[in-house]
């Protein structure tokens, strides 16, 4: 049984993230650099900050930056690591940058064209808005009710 769940946010239509997907035991890197000065926050708590090019992490070693690249990322992913994450840039003018992250453990057989898991994980890869986003709650509602046995 699949249980989904869409949230949305009200006056915030215009709100924009970058959808990422990881798998359980992997990594994912942010694709936004911070070369001086940032933090990167998940579920409003901060958990990895740079500060004059110095990098202190959060969360047993797991969140990376790398000086090079400026890059974020976090490894050895868990489910619980999903969520929505905000990297604030300082370097120079102040930016912010928000992601959605979705972590699924890795899936053992070949989901066919036509499958509800391909369908979201479709709708997951764009980067979207939040009226796109209402839309894909609508037409994931959707696709699951023609999914139900008897329908």
């Amino acid at each position: 049984m699949m249980v989904i769940l869409c949230v949305s946010r009200t006056g915030v239509s215009s709100a924009q993230y970058v959808v990422l997907n990881g798998v359980v035991g992997q990594s994912v890197a942010f694709p936004d650099a911070v070369k001086i000065s940032g933090t990167l926050i998940h579920e409003h708590e901060p958990i990895g900050d740079v500060t004059g090019g110095q990098f202190r992490g959060f969360r047993e070693g797991r969140v990376q930056w790398n000086s090079a690249t400026g890059l974020f990322s976090i490894s050895g992913l868990k489910v619980e690591d999903s969520g929505m994450y905000a990297l604030l840039n300082n370097d120079g003018r102040s930016k912010e940058y928000q992601y959605q992250l979705n972590v699924g453990v890795p899936h053992l057989g070949h989901p066919s064209q036509n499958s509800l898991e391909t369908q979201l994980l479709a709708i997951f890869r764009k980067r979207i808005n939040i009226n796109d986003w209402r839309q894909a709650c609508v037409s994931m509602h959707s696709i699951s009710q023609n999914a139900m046995p008897g329908s």
